[in-house]
């Protein structure tokens, strides 16, 4: 009983109708159209995360994370980079100096995009004609009278 339970379950997910038994041409055809179907959707479904994972891999933020471990895993380049008198001594440093940087430079990328985000929120409310009160209003000083 709970093997057709299961089935129907994921029958109804799918929306695919799929006869319990197969007795005969017809039902046979049902059959591969439902496995053709489970195959079609797993093999989208694994596309997708292996364009993720590799998007993640090849994103500059991973890189510089795992170049920054394999330095941290290997005490020959961190004295090379990172203490003075050492051969690569000007790599390090520079490192350092863009590493101090990138937190000021991370918060300014930060509240663009979401500047960016409230005038498309704008924009949009504007062309559909729809109700923009939800919408903050950035640089709108109409409120501010009342404070003179």
């Amino acid at each position: 009983f709970s093997d057709n339970a299961a089935a129907a379950n994921v029958n109804e997910e799918l929306n695919i109708n799929t006869p319990t038994h197969s007795n005969n041409k017809n039902d046979n055809q049902s059959s591969f159209t439902f496995l053709t179907t489970i195959y079609t959707t797993v093999q989208k479904q694994l596309h997708t995360i292996l364009r993720i994972i590799k998007q993640t891999l090849s994103s500059p933020g991973f890189i510089a994370m795992a170049l920054g471990f394999v330095t941290v895993c290997i005490p020959p380049l961190q004295r090379a980079l990172f203490e003075p008198g050492g051969p690569l001594r000007f790599v390090g440093g520079t490192l350092e100096t863009l590493g101090v940087a990138a937190s000021s430079f991370s918060n300014i990328v930060v509240a663009a995009s979401l500047h960016l985000q409230v005038e498309d929120e704008k924009r949009s409310c504007h062309d559909d004609e729809n109700d923009c009160d939800g919408i903050m209003q950035v640089g709108d000083d109409s409120d501010d009278d009342d404070h003179d």
